[in-house]
């Protein structure tokens, strides 16, 4: 009966552009006597000739004592052997150097050997301390240096909170949204209903692909695979179809898109459009 009292509530997500990963959290929260939220934001092996630097100050090379490095309010850089990241804001986020040491049979039963293995990890780790806590990442793997997260190169975090996370990309061209609600993004999109959307404009600026899957795990949501769904999609853009469909309707409204566009719960729908 105690254990019931004790929760851990979150939305989580991630994003992919050409060079980023992008990690949103938002509504993280902990209920319950001695239960804290952490949320291990990024983790990797490190090495002897592996550089750990945050804000362009080198932290650690490679030392067998344990490091912890609180973050701290407002915005930082670091670079992690071959990872750059970019975090807006470093309150209750902390940089952490250990060695640790286990066996893959305690994972994994089958394997051949129960020999224990030691090694060097560094980990970023986020404390949840307030009722309802987010956090955002941007980071960029297998690189020689930070430059993919500095500002102009970077995607921009549109949205984190209990309605939606959204991203674009530095160039503009790439959307990416989870829609927990209704929600409406001033000057890029809107949608009515709970959605996974993703928008790509093709170099020429001449085609607008749009992928849309309905049903992202709401809380009493019952998914039916297959069940047609329809979504009302308003893109601030003026399009039209580069092709008929019986099942997708657009209308025009000033300097807006106004799709209406069937699909079938647990599958992705993706059509072209042409910028006008």
């Amino acid at each position: 009966e105690q254990e019931r009292t004790k929760q851990i509530r979150w939305k989580k997500s991630y994003f992919f552009t050409k060079d980023h990963v992008v990690l949103l959290g938002s509504d993280i929260s902990s209920k319950g006597e001695g239960v804290v939220a952490e949320t291990i934001l990024f983790g990797i092996p490190i090495f002897e000739d592996s550089i750990v630097q945050v804000d362009d100050k080198k932290i650690i090379n490679y030392v067998t004592g344990n490091v912890t490095v609180s973050l701290g309010k407002g915005e930082h850089k670091l670079f992690v052997r071959n990872t750059a990241l970019w975090i807006p804001d470093g309150e209750n986020i902390r940089l952490e150097v250990r060695t640790l040491s286990g066996d893959y049979q305690s994972i994994n039963s089958m394997y051949h050997t129960p020999e224990k293995y030691m090694r060097r990890y560094v980990h970023l780790i986020r404390t949840h301390k307030k009722r309802s806590s987010d956090y955002a990442i941007v980071m960029t793997p297998a690189v020689s240096n930070s430059s993919l997260v500095d500002e102009k190169n970077r995607p921009k975090v549109i949205l984190c909170n209990s309605k939606g996370h959204v991203i674009q990309s530095a160039d503009g061209k790439i959307v990416e949204m989870i829609a927990y609600a209704p929600l409406e993004i001033e000057g890029l999109a809107s949608v009515n209903k709970p959605v996974f959307l993703v928008w790509e404009i093709d170099k020429n600026d001449s085609t607008l692909t749009l992928s849309v899957a309905t049903n992202v795990g709401m809380k009493g949501s019952n998914p039916e695979p297959g069940k047609e769904n329809t979504i009302q999609v308003v893109i601030d853009r003026v399009l039209s179809l580069s092709q008929e469909y019986t099942d997708i309707s657009l209308k025009r409204l000033d300097s807006k898109s106004v799709l209406d566009i069937t699909v079938r719960d647990g599958w992705t729908r993706t059509i072209k459009f042409k910028i006008e």
